[in-house]
C-alpha cells in the first residue's frame, strides 16, 4: 500500500517536456554582392550576427526555430580611392563605394526549421530570413533604412547536450540594388542581392538532448 501511493506520487510531479528553450547565437562569415553582371569583384566583406534563439521541438526528429540578431557589415578597403585612378568603373562604383565607406548594421529575425538526422549529432535546417539595415543620417546608401529578405540554410553539429557548431549559408532575394544605362554604348541591367556564408556557435542555456 505504502509503494503504490509513493510511485503513485513521483508520477504525479513528473515534469513534462519543456515546449521550448532559449539560447545565445555568436555567427562570423563574409558577406557579398550578388550581381547578375559579370563583376571584377563581389567587393566581399567580413559580417558578424550576435543574438538569441528560441527553439520549439516538434517531435524527436523536427523544431522551429526563430532568432533575434544584431549584425554588422563591416567596411572593407575599396578599390577607388580619392586622387588615383579608378580600378573599377562604370556601373559597379557604388557597389565599390557602399562596401568601402562604412559599417552597416542591422537587425535580423530568420524563421526554420530543423531536421535532426537520426542516430547522429548533425542537424539540417532550412527556411525565411529577414534584415532590416538601421539608418544612417550621415551617410544614406542604397543599404540605409531598407528590408532585405532571403533563404537560408544550414548544417549544425551537436558538439554536447548545450554547444553546437555550425554553417550558415544565406542567398539574398530582395534586389537592393538596381541600374540601368549604357556603358561605352553597351545596356546593360545590374541588380544586386546580399549573399552570405557564416560560422556560427550556438550556446543552449538549459542542457538537453543532441539532435
Amino acid at each position: 500500500m505504502f509503494s503504490f501511493l509513493s510511485l503513485s506520487a513521483q508520477e504525479g510531479v513528473t515534469k513534462k517536456p519543456k515546449k521550448f528553450y532559449y539560447s545565445a547565437y555568436l555567427s562570423l562569415g563574409r558577406s557579398q554582392f550578388g550581381i547578375s553582371l559579370a563583376a571584377p569583384s563581389k567587393f566581399p566583406t567580413v559580417e558578424s550576427r550576435i543574438g538569441a534563439t528560441i527553439t520549439f521541438p516538434v517531435n524527436s526528429t523536427f523544431s522551429i526555430h526563430s532568432r533575434f540578431l544584431f549584425g554588422s557589415k563591416f567596411k572593407r578597403d575599396p578599390f577607388n580611392n580619392p586622387g588615383q585612378d579608378y580600378l573599377v568603373g562604370p556601373p559597379y562604383l557604388n557597389l565599390d563605394e557602399v562596401s568601402g565607406s562604412r559599417n552597416h548594421y542591422f537587425l535580423e529575425i530568420p524563421v526554420m526549421i530543423q531536421y535532426g538526422i537520426p542516430n547522429s549529432n548533425f542537424s539540417l535546417s532550412a527556411g525565411a530570413n529577414h534584415k532590416f539595415f538601421f539608418a544612417d543620417n550621415d551617410r544614406v546608401d542604397f543599404l540605409t533604412f531598407r528590408g532585405d529578405a532571403g533563404v537560408l540554410f544550414g548544417v549544425n553539429y551537436a558538439i554536447s547536450t548545450q554547444w553546437k557548431a555550425g554553417v550558415e549559408y544565406l542567398h539574398g532575394l530582395t534586389k537592393v540594388y538596381r541600374s540601368i544605362g549604357s556603358v561605352d554604348g553597351v545596356d546593360v541591367d545590374l541588380s544586386v542581392t546580399n549573399n552570405s556564408l557564416s560560422v556560427f556557435v550556438l550556446y543552449n542555456f538549459k542542457s538537453i538532448a543532441k539532435k
